[in-house]
């Protein structure tokens, strides 16, 4: 798993916008990439993921599929992170 800092908006008690460090790993057959991060991060803080950052992910893991490559390794690549 490899960790990505993506844009978040805050709502409640302290809106506006910040960043969250999410981790790519594998992720489950038909489950967009940050689905199971996102839940987590609205549910606990009320905040989430920008659609700009979660339209990024799941299209870089339609690429990885469809080319047979590594999903993390596309990320850290396209997204350049080491």
């Amino acid at each position: 798993m490899r960790p990505f800092t993506v844009p978040i908006e805050m709502e409640g008690s302290r809106p506006g916008t910040a960043t969250f460090r999410v981790f790519i790993g594998a992720p489950a057959p038909g489950a967009h990439p940050l689905a199971y991060q996102a839940a987590w991060l609205r549910e606990v803080h009320g905040a989430s993921i920008e659609a700009e950052a979660l339209l990024a992910f799941e299209r870089l893991l339609g690429v990885a599929r469809e080319a047979g490559i590594s999903f993390e390794d596309l990320c850290q690549r396209s997204l350049g992170h080491r």
